[in-house]
């Protein structure tokens, strides 16, 4: 899948090509417009610096929420094939 691609460099690249990644991920998740406060808000000196108030770095935070979406994801896309099977057996 191409959002997981994308988290991994989020995880693991340098920052300005996990700050693109963070940008192109949320693009594709939430729609247009939506990825591009990510690279906007960049800022290569504090993308891996602990953020006082979320207690993380920014690029931990972004890759947090990246992956509670995925998982919300796929968990209603299991949950759509388990009804339509269901829905399938009933008729």
């Amino acid at each position: 899948m191409v959002l997981d691609g994308l988290l991994e460099i989020m995880e693991h690249a340098g920052p300005s090509d996990s700050a693109l990644a963070t940008g192109y991920a949320f693009e594709l998740l939430e729609g247009q417009g939506y990825g591009v406060m990510y690279v906007e808000i960049f800022d290569e000196k504090t993308y891996d610096a602990v953020n006082a108030d979320w207690r993380v770095s920014p690029r931990q935070r972004w890759a947090q929420f990246l992956r509670e979406a995925l998982d919300e994801k796929k968990r209603k896309e299991k949950e759509g094939t388990r009804k339509g099977g269901r829905e399938k057996n009933e008729a």
